[in-house]
């Protein structure tokens, strides 16, 4: 990510990445929190048993990753009570839109915490 920075501000925009490069530098998401946003982009309404199969491991780290990237704000959940007794979520990721101001406004926000920093560190 830094060597991509590096030559993003050499203007080289061959270093320029994708969605993920945000979700990891902005947002500090990690891998397993990636997967679980692009699955539940790719599969809305998805279960953590659906996603976790799909990403091989038990629903536990699964749950884990979905709760972090919803405290977030990147997605969303639905409550279904299932007919025997207790419930179980589904996913959607955020509307478009709102996804896409909530990560701009991220962005605008860490640029001015770095003009303070870089201003108050060379005066």
């Amino acid at each position: 990510m830094k060597k991509k920075m590096i030559r993003m501000i050499e203007g080289d925009d061959s270093g320029i990445g994708n969605i993920d490069d945000i979700f990891t530098c902005l947002l500090g998401l990690n891998a397993l929190e990636k997967d679980v946003f692009h699955i539940i982009e790719n599969h809305p309404g998805i279960t953590c048993e659906g996603i976790a199969k799909k990403v091989k491991l038990t629903r536990t780290p699964v749950q884990r990753a979905a709760k972090h990237i919803l405290d977030m704000g990147l997605i969303t959940r639905r409550n279904e009570s299932l007919p025997n007794a207790g419930y179980q979520y589904h996913y959607h990721v955020r509307d478009r839109r709102e996804l896409k101001q909530f990560l701009e406004t991220i962005v605008e926000a860490t640029v001015m915490k770095m003009r303070i920093l870089i201003d108050d560190f060379f005066g």
